[in-house]
């Protein structure tokens, strides 16, 4: 993993808030803030996450993380890795979500790790887990799978590419 510390990483933990200021994860109004290390070989990265109070469910005093939160949240983590492992943004075809727990207290301190479990062709699937970062209590896994959309026209350029082969030979 880089060090936190590392000049490299800060200008990103400190400005992401600037570079997407509308982003309903990521952005100035949204209800947590994140820090983040991805390692050098861009197929793992731990996230800090503070979750403020706007993502309680209200259904205690202390407060339990919403669902729809949690699944935003690895949403946005497991495709920015794959997105950083492709070299490309990339879109979630498929997110599954399970809750083991209710993550509380909120406001509170979590921690998201994603890793990217396999490669099959474009497809790029990234598992993650939601935790306490203390104890390892688990709150919520994620699977998501990520598609790899920098050769999109590769396809048709084939194709095209083999349609011209072929009217050339019958010429």
């Amino acid at each position: 993993y880089k060090v936190i510390n590392d000049p490299q990483n800060l200008p990103v933990m400190k400005t992401h808030r600037k570079r997407f200021p509308v982003h309903y994860v990521v952005g100035r109004h949204s209800p947590w803030y994140h820090e983040k290390v991805i390692s050098k070989d861009k197929r793992r990265s731990t996230y800090a996450i503070y979750v403020g109070p706007f993502t309680s469910n209200g259904a205690n005093k202390i407060g339990t993380m919403q669902g729809g939160a949690q699944s935003s949240l690895f949403d946005f983590a497991t495709g920015e890795l794959a997105s950083a492992y492709a070299a490309h943004p990339s879109p979630t075809a498929y997110l599954n979500v399970q809750m083991k727990k209710p993550a509380h207290p909120i406001p509170g301190v979590f921690r998201l790790d994603c890793w990217i479990d396999r490669i099959e062709g474009k497809k790029i699937y990234v598992h993650g887990k939601l935790s306490n970062g203390t104890n390892g209590k688990v709150y919520a896994e994620a699977e998501s799978l990520i598609i790899d959309t920098r050769n999109k026209g590769r396809i048709t350029a084939d194709l095209s590419d083999a349609i011209k082969t072929k009217n050339r030979s019958k010429l």
